[in-house]
């Protein structure tokens, strides 16, 4: 899950979307413990792995621990 949220935008990026983003945790967290984001679209075939994020990446989103508040937050 948090391979696609990095890897939305990556994709929305590359077409010119803007949007805001909001995630759950700190992708540093699990940046800092491999070094680097890895993404594999596991139901294609020989798709190889691609490296989304990297230490030091310039953070793209806010982090709301509550999904009850960041759901409320984006319909309201």
């Amino acid at each position: 899950m948090t391979t696609d949220f990095a890897a939305f935008k990556k994709e929305f990026d590359s077409q010119g979307i803007s949007a805001e983003y909001r995630n759950l945790f700190d992708l540093d967290d699990l940046i800092e413990k491999q070094d680097q984001l890895i993404y594999k679209r596991d139901n294609i075939l020989g798709k190889s792995r691609e490296v989304i994020l990297k230490k030091r990446y310039e953070k793209f989103y806010s982090i709301e621990t509550n999904p009850k508040k960041m759901k409320d937050d984006i319909i309201l």
